[in-house]
């Protein structure tokens, strides 16, 4: 259990990111580029979690206006 929407959030995303880098993210960092996919509706707290657990604000697409597809090849995606 989680005390708020922003630790669910990151703890959430390094979960993600632990099981989409084979556990590798642990040790050496995110060395992939991975990409977060969300929807206008998307709480403002995984864009925050995304900063936080290394992706960056660039590692967050689909959500305001943004198109979910963008011009770039992610190694691997986080749904």
């Amino acid at each position: 259990m989680q005390d708020s929407a922003s630790s669910a959030s990151l703890v959430a995303l390094l979960a993600a990111l632990h099981r989409a880098g084979g556990g590798e993210v642990a040790k050496q960092g995110a060395t992939r580029r991975y990409t977060m996919y969300v929807s206008s509706q998307t709480h403002s707290s995984l864009e925050k979690a995304a900063r936080v657990a290394g992706l960056g604000a660039a590692g967050v697409t689909g959500g305001g206006g943004r198109s979910p597809y963008p011009g770039h090849s992610p190694d691997k995606v986080l749904i």
